[in-house]
């Protein structure tokens, strides 16, 4: 692997066999703000990486008009309906843009680390920013922030948003070693080390061996099941099971979905099952083995979608209503996920498969059952 800076043998120099850094097709960028004073103000270029240091929102998407209907079409009324009772749920005014969330260094590392893995090293600068964030994260993981659900009330110390800042320096540490570039790797093990050992202590209730949502706290939060998937602990992991058992008990609506937690969010009206965090609650079982609880989920999960096939942000099972952002990206990304789970013990090469083949004597498809897919049946779960 090339050291940070070096050349790819594929491209131009510095630019990882693409193009350089803030060059496209239209050429060079436009020249840099000014100051009143006529100075080079990079202000604006600033912006993204000061908001990411603090743990504040990017932005990325602001200011796009994404209620609308599509060429002047009504939602379907369950739809409508639903959306209309989530607006009055959280018409108090969004905070995002003020809310602190450490968990994006650890979103931001694990991205960067991702696409080293697929050949794309960083360059000079943009380590100097991955620097930065694990900086961060190894210096401010002890405070308290408002966390994945940008929770109102007081700040707290959200156990996921410890685990992405664990996940933060650990990625940085990685690419240190295999990108040859140099950082402060005494100070980043220590401080991997001290969020480990916080998560799970304070992090973690003894008594039901259970992770809990903030240090100190008995209660859950759907965000856990994401534990495994950033590598901090195993699927099959014995407090990871049991985590999911309580999970899927404590946490359910009543009609087999999840809520994304139970205590006080300080908004009025009680929200719907999460159908994100259903989802991921049928990843975690299909990554334990568990696939013929994930499939049961699985499918239930999958027929809350709309008649379009899509599917929203919250569901509400006693009035069968899409509730939230519909189409919700993140309800969609967590199905892809969850499938590709659920289809992972039946891919060419695995135990299942291998049992099912003979171990490669024969060589024929051998269809499973449980893995026929069926048209979901919408409007949600009887």
């Amino acid at each position: 692997m090339a050291a940070l800076g070096h050349p790819d043998p594929a491209g131009q120099p510095g630019d990882a066999g693409g193009p350089a850094l803030g060059h496209g097709p239209q050429g060079p960028p436009e020249r840099p703000h000014r100051d009143d004073r006529g100075r080079p103000d990079d202000q604006p270029a600033r912006e993204p990486r000061r908001r990411a240091q603090l743990g504040l929102p990017l932005q990325l998407g602001a200011g796009l008009g994404v209620h609308r209907p599509v060429a002047g079409r009504p939602r379907p009324d369950a739809e409508a309906d639903g959306f209309r009772r989530f607006i009055e749920r959280s018409a108090a005014g969004s905070t995002g843009n003020l809310q602190i969330a450490y968990d994006v260094y650890g979103e931001l590392l694990d991205l960067a680390w991702r696409w080293h893995q697929r050949g794309r090293s960083p360059e000079d600068d943009y380590w100097r920013f991955l620097l930065e964030l694990v900086d961060a994260a190894a210096e401010r993981w002890q405070e308290p922030d408002r966390g994945l659900w940008e929770l109102r009330g007081e700040p707290r110390h959200f156990v996921h948003s410890k685990v992405l800042c664990w996940v933060a320096v650990d990625r940085g540490l990685k690419l240190a070693e295999e990108c040859l570039g140099k950082a402060p790797t005494r100070r980043w093990h220590k401080a991997r080390e001290e969020i480990r050992t916080a998560v799970e202590t304070d992090g973690y209730d003894a008594d039901r061996g259970v992770f809990v949502q903030a240090l100190g706290s008995r209660a859950l939060d759907a965000a856990l099941l994401l534990l495994p998937s950033v590598d901090f602990l195993p699927y099959d992991d014995p407090r990871m099971l049991r985590t999911a058992d309580a999970i899927r008990t404590e946490l359910d609506d009543g009609h087999g979905l999840i809520r994304r937690y139970r205590n006080d969010d300080h908004l009025a009206g009680e929200e719907g099952a999460f159908v994100t965090c259903s989802f991921w609650l049928a990843e975690c079982l299909a990554h334990q083995g568990r696939i013929q609880e994930a499939r049961e989920l699985f499918d239930r999960v999958a027929s809350c979608g709309s008649d379009l096939g899509r599917f929203p942000e919250k569901y509400d099972g006693d009035r069968r209503e899409l509730l939230g952002n519909c189409p919700q990206g993140l309800s969609h990304l967590s199905h892809i996920a969850a499938a590709v789970a659920l289809a992972q013990p039946y891919g060419p090469g695995s135990a299942v498969a291998q049992h099912a083949f003979g171990a490669g004597q024969r060589t024929e498809q051998v269809e499973d059952p449980a893995m026929t897919t069926h048209p979901p049946t919408r409007g949600g779960p009887a």
